[in-house]
């Protein structure tokens, strides 16, 4: 008999077990038997609570546990899969029978999205758990435990997450847990780390015990940058247009409303969310103060900030509300090896939004047509046209589709709307991932699942 755990493999919200797939045949290529691999599909795939959940796992575990004659399993879990397992673990005998657990991506100290639908917890019935402001039951996970810290139990854990995971925009840290052994990986989203060969190779050197003799991720994750100067702006979502320019000389220029305010600001960093004083001395309501909160995400690369109506002496009180700007860049005109008419031949993340095939057109003139067949469609159609905005400096490059025509079918595409996005050319296929307008995303952080289109 082998002498390795068997390996238990625990998706996140809205995933299945076919999420592993890639990991999956990793394990199977590094010497693991099809028989010490299994992956749960819980049901319904999404949204149901914690307890919910756990009480699947549980007899999974117990079953897998018979099936292989073992008295220990390891638990490779993604994103609410690792608050689920830690429930397991702390509150249902699981600390007895998870040896070594690895958690990838997960809202151990709560994910912004549940801040978002928090007022809909009937529907998002984690929300009330995993949210960013205070969540009872985080907060049992996280406390009470021996030696002060966040860990339970004698399983031995490990952590996996990256500054440029999109779903912990600003809470790139909250993953990480006081006595795991916590590893970050750059240039990767939420799905990437599940699925990258550098989180395999973390895996397998973690269960084998000599993942101290690995270098992947040792690096810790960056600080947040507490300064706020440059020029900020939000394109796509309900904020699309506003702007402002803090300088380094402590003057602003903001653009709001379609309004312009002027006037010069002050900064008090703190632990996580960050003071701003605006003194207006031009604008709206004439001059006055505005007091406000902000704070960067590790790659200095947004900026979420809320100021007070002019004169109100109080702040905002949650940054999770506050809008999202972006670092402007400059813009070019559309390059030649964009022209032309392309079909998406892997949907990508396309794949939740119900499209099956679409074409993207895009002329020389910066003019777009995107169509095809959509599911959550009413009549299986969806047809989107409008301007193409591109910056060429950051990489990926920054693209923005400007909607001036939609047929209807499709209420998340409006007029007027922006969809932000990055981009990226390799010969002869067209690489693109749009921002996630339920994360309060205005683009992503990186490429991670892209649809891949190809020209004709």
């Amino acid at each position: 008999m082998s002498e390795k755990n068997p390996v238990v493999f625990i998706h996140g919200n809205g995933d299945s077990a076919e999420g592993w797939q890639l990991q999956l045949e990793r394990f199977k290529a590094g010497g693991y038997a099809e028989n010490e691999l299994f992956a749960i599909t819980m049901t319904p795939p999404q949204n149901e609570s914690h307890q919910h959940y756990a009480d699947q796992v549980k007899p999974f575990i117990e079953d897998v546990l018979q099936k292989t004659g073992r008295s220990k399993v390891n638990i490779v879990a993604h994103s609410l899969g690792c608050t689920v397992s830690r429930h397991y673990i702390k509150h249902m005998g699981g600390n007895k029978v998870v040896d070594r657990a690895i958690l990838i991506c997960g809202g151990n100290h709560g994910i912004p999205a549940a801040d978002l639908t928090m007022n809909q917890p009937e529907i998002f019935k984690q929300s009330p758990e995993v949210n960013t402001m205070g969540a009872s039951f985080l907060n049992d996970l996280n406390t009470g435990n021996p030696n002060g810290l966040e860990t339970f139990g004698p399983t031995e854990y490990m952590t996996i997450c990256g500054p440029d995971d999109e779903f912990y925009l600003f809470y790139e840290s909250s993953p990480q847990l006081k006595g795991a052994d916590n590893r970050t990986i750059r240039g990767y989203g939420h799905f990437g780390l599940r699925s990258c060969e550098e989180s395999f190779q973390l895996m397998i050197a973690f269960f084998s015990e000599n993942a101290d003799q690995l270098a992947i991720g040792k690096d810790p994750m960056p600080d947040a940058s507490t300064d706020p100067s440059g020029e900020w702006y939000i394109a796509g979502g309900p904020n699309n247009g506003m702007e402002i320019c803090l300088n380094t000389d402590a003057t602003y220029v903001a653009k709001e409303s379609g309004q312009i305010s002027k006037g010069t600001f002050t900064t008090e960093p703190q632990a996580f969310t960050h003071r701003i004083s605006l003194n207006q001395l031009e604008g709206p309501g004439n001059s006055g103060k505005r007091e406000g909160i902000y704070r960067l995400n590790v790659n200095k690369t947004f900026l979420r900030l809320a100021v007070s109506d002019l004169n109100v002496p109080e702040p905002p009180q949650f940054i999770a509300f506050a809008p999202t700007y972006e670092r402007r860049f400059e813009t070019n005109p559309i390059i030649k090896e964009l022209v032309g008419t392309w079909h998406v031949k892997n949907p990508g993340f396309l794949i939740a939004a119900g499209w099956t095939n679409a074409t993207l057109s895009i002329q020389d003139n910066a003019q777009f047509v995107f169509e095809g067949d959509n599911t959550m469609s009413p009549t299986g159609k969806v047809r989107i046209a409008g301007n193409v905005t591109i910056s060429l400096k950051p990489s990926p490059h920054h693209i923005s589709f400007g909607i001036s025509e939609t047929d209807g079918n499709v209420p998340f595409f409006v007029l007027g709307e922006v969809l932000p996005g990055l981009f990226h050319l390799q010969e002869k296929a067209l690489f693109i991932q749009w921002g996630s307008a339920t994360f309060g995303i205005p683009r992503p952080a990186c490429m991670d699942a892209p649809i891949m289109l190809m020209q004709e």
